[in-house]
């Protein structure tokens, strides 16, 4: 099993007075201050860097913070203290400026991915180090604002003086360029082609230069701490010009590249509907803050994908750490586990809504009977989160959802750790992060392969799984299902597992994951029989008619219980002789009491034989005879 792939970025830089900054992918609170606590456990002291998404803001004129973000500027001199000594109104006592005094305090900053993009509050030119833990490509796709196609040739205000250059006659050129692309985005719908730019007469200089021009409309806004309603309205227009502005300076650039590329179309510009308008669209990749641009980078990724990283980190190394798991023991059980197999959907029918509820059950049924085994050991049981509940109120079960468990570190010592399903994107979701991560338009859609997973016994098998035909496109779809299926599973830390304390994992989904495999399984062998079924609702009997009257939740007539019982090869020729399905059971024989009645056996595995007893006369009436064995 991959533990960790070490991956650092270098430039030079001066010596640090701050250690480091670590930025970790959930954005949890209460994880970030316990990954601060263990950074001062080991001596060095740590702060949150906190920004704005916390669910009370912590500044109290978010409208004044909004402006600065949309107009591209710094927030901290344009709308908490300016040059002058000017301050906010509410300075005095602000949450965020006593987390500023924190954050310049210690020696090391916690704070979200976003901080790579964005820069961390305060002065940043001390930081000696930037761990990033886990994948943050996540957060790095960027879609910016939206151009209606009918106003593509507005030009909103002048553009900036610059020497040697006459704006009036700029100004032109850009009108010109920008009623050039207009025609040859006209007949385009989805990913804009190369030919229809070639055929207006575009070329990859003429859009560099645009991009230049475009620039020069960026204007300050002048926002600054007090101004008054009419003046911050003001510089609220200019923020939008700006926005509007840098949407068509990467619109620019996208194209250029794209005619540079020599590739036929690369996704990053759209031309898509949006209500009754047509509007282009221009996706591209954050660039890390300027800040932190020329700092170290430590990027610790247990899942690396170094095409993605790349994106992020362009002048990435990496390195490789193999760790074996040699007490961590992998099911796989092959079939399918998707959304569509599992959660309830509004407007289903009744008859599907029924099939998806019966494979929930069984589902619930399985991590039951795995519990049971374990027992007093802790499970985790990773799903969807749309079927959390299904699982809650298991003993000693946990439950948790994709996407929302990678760097937790609570269920390190689980006895059994079981995932169901995979959070599969479907093809239009990947269309976006296709085209602004590897600037590439993606096509084709899924398809069902066979690939290989390794035994641990140096043999592989072979198993069906779902894959995108596009490579690019599979490379996302991979990061996105495959590793959060990984990182799922290291939640139970299966290389630091002994034999004293072993880790048992069970994947239910249909998948090959880049691991050491003990079993694998089809889930029609898997699925908890009617045997286990019986036992995990207290006792299991081989009377199909005592059955019936037992379990009526199971059975709706001695009948169906008798069918049920042959199709299990339950009985008669093939009693219970002490383990099903690995649990060891008790069992007991008894008769019932009248004329012609014959032994039947009981097993079971959590209760007493006295309370079982007590069971079978409750629902049969007295027992006649009784033999324990």
């Amino acid at each position: 099993m991959l533990d960790h792939e070490i991956d650092v970025e270098r430039d030079q830089y001066p010596p640090p007075k701050r250690i480091a900054a670590t930025l970790i992918r959930n954005a949890e609170r209460d994880i970030r201050r316990d990954l601060a606590r263990q950074w001062t456990e080991a001596g060095l002291a740590a702060a949150l860097d906190e920004d704005q998404q916390r669910p009370e803001p912590m500044c109290r004129d978010t409208d004044a913070v909004d402006i600065a973000i949309e107009a591209g500027i710094e927030v901290q001199s344009s709308v908490c203290r300016d040059r002058t000594g000017q301050t906010c109104r509410f300075f005095e006592g602000c949450p965020k400026q006593e987390n500023l005094r924190e954050v310049a305090a210690a020696a090391v900053v916690v704070a979200t991915y976003d901080a790579l993009f964005t820069g961390f509050s305060g002065n940043t030119d001390d930081v000696g180090l930037v761990i990033v833990d886990e994948g943050c490509w996540q957060r790095a796709e960027q879609e910016h604002v939206p151009i209606p196609l009918d106003t593509l040739t507005l030009l909103a205000g002048s553009l900036r003086p610059r020497a040697g250059s006459d704006p009036m006659a700029d100004m032109a050129d850009l009108h010109d360029l920008r009623t050039t692309l207009q025609s040859a985005l006209s007949s385009c719908e989805g990913p804009v082609p190369r030919k229809s730019l070639l055929s207006a007469g575009l070329t990859a200089e003429a859009c560099r230069l645009a991009a230049r021009l475009e620039e020069r409309l960026v204007r300050n806004p002048k926002l600054r701490p007090g101004m008054t309603p009419s003046l911050r309205k003001m510089s609220r227009r200019v923020a939008s010009t700006n926005s509007r502005a840098r949407s068509f300076v990467a619109l620019w650039i996208a194209l250029a590249d794209l005619l540079a590329s020599g590739a036929e179309r690369d996704g990053r510009v759209c031309v898509e509907m949006a209500g009754n308008a047509r509007h282009v669209l221009v996706r591209g990749v954050k660039r890390v803050h300027t800040s932190l641009a020329g700092k170290p980078v430590l990027h610790l990724d247990a899942t690396l994908r170094p095409e993605l990283a790349r994106t992020i980190l362009p002048r990435l190394r990496t390195g490789e750490v193999e760790a074996a798991a040699p007490n961590m023991h992998l099911t796989l059980v092959t079939s399918s586990f998707g959304k569509g197999m599992l959660c309830p959907t509004p407007g289903l029918a009744q008859a599907e809504a029924r099939r998806r509820g019966n494979r929930r059950r069984e589902c619930v049924d399985y991590v039951r009977w795995q519990a049971a085994k374990v027992a007093p050991g802790k499970v985790l049981v990773v799903t969807y989160k749309s079927i959390e509940a299904a699982f809650a109120g298991i003993p000693n079960v946990s439950v948790a959802h994709f996407n929302a468990i990678a760097g937790l570190d609570a269920y390190r010592e689980v006895r059994s750790l079981i995932v169901i399903g995979r959070p599969l994107p479907s093809d239009a979701d990947l269309l976006s992060p296709t085209a602004a991560l590897l600037a590439h338009a993606s096509e084709g859609s899924y398809r069902k392969v066979t690939r290989g997973v390794r035994m641990r016994d140096g043999t592989s098998r072979a198993v069906e799984v779902v894959e995108h035909g596009d490579p690019k496109a599979e490379l996302l779809r991979a990061a996105i299902c495959d590793d959060e299926l990984i990182q799922a599973i290291g939640r139970g830390r299966g290389v630091n597992r002994t034999a004293e304390n072993p880790l048992d994992v069970h994947v239910l989904a249909d998948v090959a994951l880049p691991l050491v495999h003990d079993r694998v399984v089809q889930w029609d062998g898997a699925r908890p029989d009617i045997v286990q079924r019986m036992l995990l609702a207290g006792v299991a009997v081989d009377s199909p008619a005592d059955a019936a009257c037992l379990h009526p939740d199971l059975f709706d007539n001695p009948n169906q219980a008798r069918l049920s019982l042959v199709r299990a090869g339950f009985g008669g020729q093939n009693p219970i002789r002490g383990t099903h399905r690995e649990m060891t059971v008790k069992s007991a024989a008894y008769r019932r009491g009248g004329r012609g009645r014959s032994w039947q056996r009981v097993w079971w595995f959590a209760a007493s034989a006295a309370e079982v007893r007590q069971r079978l006369e409750a629902a049969l009436d007295h027992l006649a005879e009784w033999r324990c064995d």
